[in-house]
């Protein structure tokens, strides 16, 4: 670890003191899944408990509920039929041409779209009808063709949707409550419709299938906690997969940093080359879960270390673009991961729990010194306990009856002293 990376960890711990760094979401990261399709920021109303917006042109108009179509004649003898729902070549086009940009769907080859188009079914709503109420369990994910719809958080008004709008992703990938209401604003419109059930079945031969499994992984990962679903689903889409051979060297140190890695299979084994010999030191290993790369990343420096495949290893990567707009609001707790994984390096400190860990890195600081510098002097009052990061220490002790210099011992990196004092 250089020392001007030991010095931004110190930075971010003084900065972390000062004010402990929030997790920054914006509105519609918080009140909605990714859409795709025209899309329009707004504050220009809200909407609070379970109001309904007037039809004050006709108020004595009897509004229509939602109508869905029936879908055509199955076989419920197959278990494996999936349903159909009759359609024009005009909105098999139209749903085609949208789901061909979702990143959900973009990967499907044309036999998978055409079961997906197909399977979609039709839906007509009013003004004021509610097509998604926020804190519902969500079974169903939208397109819209004719109409608008807006798009309301805790009652606030973030967005609106034309032709072409998708939402409600997140019900597909997690089946969790809804985060928003959605709620339509023209005097009519017309949706189509993908339950979650048929979307399963879909999945399971598809590409699709590799995108869900992978949020499901990563909302599992302890550094990703504080992040919406939103938030996950777009790393997962811009993450990719790569597998290494036990053994193989996925990282090599002094290597310009381009990928982050997350651990999905196997095990990690970090080293460094340190000394004047050029010895590779085992740091520490880590598993499934867990993650690396992003000091280059986040510094612009070359790699600190070497990343070796315990055994066989499949990683998600993400590219360093993607890294940064993504990962920018986790800055503070990578930093904080990368301040325990310096200290679990040292064998003293290798056994002790992480929150210990914390609370010890962030009481210490870096100090560099020079060569020939007395770090120590024998019979001064000790009040300092040192690890060595880089470099090499030597500790003597001068022998009374004649003033001579006795060498004891070397200390080299992830050696420690000062602990007798």
């Amino acid at each position: 670890m250089s020392l001007f990376y030991a010095r931004k960890l110190l930075n971010l711990v003084k900065a972390d003191e000062e004010k402990k760094e929030e997790v920054v979401e914006n509105s519609m990261e918080n009140g909605q899944a990714l859409h795709s399709g025209p899309i329009h920021t707004t504050k220009r109303t809200s909407l609070t408990g379970n109001e309904k917006l007037v039809d004050n042109t006709h108020p004595h108009k009897e509004r229509r509920g939602i109508i869905a179509n029936a879908p055509v004649e199955m076989d419920d003898d197959d278990d494996e039929s999936l349903p159909t729902f009759e359609k024009s070549d005009k909105s098999r086009s139209f749903l085609s041409r949208c789901l061909s940009t979702h990143f959900l769907f973009e990967h499907l080859g044309r036999e998978d779209m055409e079961k997906v188009v197909s399977a979609m079914h039709s839906m007509e709503a009013n003004e004021g009808d509610k097509v998604i109420n926020q804190g519902d369990v969500g079974e169903l994910f939208y397109v819209l063709e004719e109409g608008m719809c807006e798009c309301f958080v805790n009652g606030q008004m973030v967005c609106d949707y034309s032709k072409g709008g998708c939402f409600g992703e997140l019900a597909l990938i997690y089946g969790d409550k809804r985060a928003a209401t959605i709620q339509v604003s023209s005097k009519t419109a017309v949706l189509w419709t993908l339950d979650f059930t048929t979307f399963r079945r879909i999945l399971t031969t598809t590409n699709s299938s590799r995108m869900a499994a992978k949020c499901e992984f990563l909302k599992g990962v302890p550094l990703l906690k504080p992040l919406t679903n939103s938030q996950i689903t777009k790393i997962a889409s811009a993450m990719k997969e790569a597998s290494f051979e036990s053994g193989e060297y996925i990282i090599h140190q002094g290597d310009i940093g381009e990928e982050f890695y997350l651990i999905k299979e196997g095990a990690v084994r970090c080293t460094q080359y340190k000394g004047a010999d050029n010895r590779e030191i085992d740091l520490i290993t880590i598993g499934v879960g867990e993650h690396f790369g992003e000091m280059a990343l986040l510094l612009d420096e070359p790699r600190h270390a070497n990343c070796i495949a315990e055994e066989d290893v499949v990683c998600y990567t993400l590219e360093r673009g993607h890294f940064i707009n993504l990962f920018g609001s986790l800055q503070s707790l990578l930093a904080e991961r990368m301040r325990i994984r310096v200290l679990q390096s040292v064998p003293l400190l290798s056994k002790l729990k992480e929150s210990i860990l914390l609370k010890l890195g962030n009481r210490m600081r870096v100090q560099a010194f020079g060569d020939g510098e007395f770090i120590i002097r024998q019979g001064e009052e000790g009040t300092r306990f040192y690890i060595i990061n880089e470099g090499e220490v030597r500790c003597t002790r001068t022998i009374e009856a004649t003033g001579e210099e006795q060498e004891l011992v070397r200390l080299h990196p992830q050696e420690y002293f000062g602990f007798l004092n």
